[in-house]
């Protein structure tokens, strides 16, 4: 069972096949850690001391891995090799150094959403453990005074977030580095909707593995009339620089297959989003 010094209330596993993580080189703060089932090599502690890169290898840099992978003695013959497609990758930039204003950080995107994020504080304030999907620089985290845990794919969110003192590991929502069972209540404020529709049901199932039963789930999502995947349909500006996302819609297919595993109790449209207040069956 592996539990860092930095994640000592979370165990975590490997994202691809669950099987439990074992420190081979290095130590708490920099080093490698591999699956003990499948042996599959990760990085921890490449990006910010003591917090592991669990994301998919399609996500990761391979001149950069091979490199940290070399420095710990670890043979690099047996790693697999890496997707040559670099597509996504290109979100690697540090596009986020944006969020550095602290106003972005103390500030809600809307009243509906203080307001939903206050409610869900109420309806957690006797349990333990809380997952944000997709947390950025952590800003919907600092609400929380428990146990509080981020995930995102970005490293310079986690670097943000764990620069102001909100734990956040690099993992990606689809691929879960967290036992079954492992979370009170779960958080998804704007990040679904970057997550290709085709994916939806792997990734409704990964949030309901790591949720406990009767577990809560508060998230917002972008709606329209159809399920539909858009790229670069949003901008994001700023005085700093702008960004093309790719975006995502979620009409009745979306909402259809969170259903199969969660009884949605509230669900208020606001503008462009939905809000949902869900619980796991």
């Amino acid at each position: 069972m592996l539990l860092l010094f930095f994640i000592s209330d979370y165990e975590l596993v490997c994202p691809e096949c669950k099987g439990e993580l074992s420190l081979v080189s290095g130590n708490e703060l920099f080093g490698v850690l591999k699956c003990l089932r499948c042996e599959e090599p990760y990085l921890l502690g490449n990006y910010f001391p003591g917090i592991p890169d669990l994301r998919p290898k399609a996500l990761r840099i391979e001149v950069f891995e091979r490199a940290w992978f070399r420095a710990f003695k670890i043979s690099t013959d047996k790693v697999p090799k890496y997707p040559k497609d670099l597509g996504f990758r290109i979100n690697e930039i540090p596009y986020f150094m944006a969020l550095l204003n602290e106003e972005y950080f103390n500030e809600y995107s809307s009243v509906l959403e203080a307001r939903y994020l206050k409610e869900f504080k109420s309806l957690i304030k006797d349990l333990k453990n809380v997952l944000s999907i997709g947390c950025g620089c952590g800003r919907d985290l600092r609400l929380i005074e428990r146990n509080k845990v981020g995930i995102d794919l970005f490293p310079s969110n986690i670097v943000l977030a764990n620069s102001r003192g909100i734990l956040a590991i690099l993992a990606d929502a689809r691929k879960l580095p967290f036992k079954d069972n492992s979370f009170d209540a779960l958080l998804a404020i704007q990040s679904l909707e970057y997550i290709p529709l085709a994916d939806t049901p792997c990734l409704v199932n990964e949030l309901s593995r790591v949720l406990k039963h009767k577990g809560t789930l508060l998230l917002t999502l972008e709606k329209c009339i159809d399920d539909t995947d858009k790229e670069f349909y949003y901008e994001f500006k700023s005085k700093y620089l702008t960004v093309k996302y790719f975006h995502r819609c979620w009409g009745s297919r979306g909402l259809n297959e969170l259903e199969k595993y969660f009884n949605v109790v509230k669900l208020v449209k606001d503008n462009d989003y939905y809000y949902v207040l869900a619980k796991k069956y």
